[in-house]
């Protein structure tokens, strides 16, 4: 099912509110930037152009790190 979220209406409390703990794809309406939550690994993924995402690393409102098609994450941590 596909609903519509209007950002611009919502504080960040209101935005948590909404997604609660669900799992969700959320995309601009011209599918140009892609949000979700990988909840087993507990970060945020943003999906964009280069372009787009270094406007949103100039804003300083994410902390994270950068990925591309070989970036790999383990389930675990462990110390050998």
């Amino acid at each position: 099912m596909t609903t519509t979220i209007d950002f611009d209406r919502l504080t960040e409390y209101e935005f948590c509110d909404e997604i609660g703990g669900k799992d969700y794809y959320l995309y601009s309406s011209d599918k140009e930037i892609l949000f979700t939550i990988e909840w087993d690994s507990f970060f945020f993924l943003i999906a964009t152009d280069y372009k787009k995402m270094n406007k949103l690393i100039a804003s300083h409102l994410f902390e994270g790190f950068l990925c591309n098609d070989k970036t790999d994450h383990y389930w675990e941590y462990t110390v050998e």
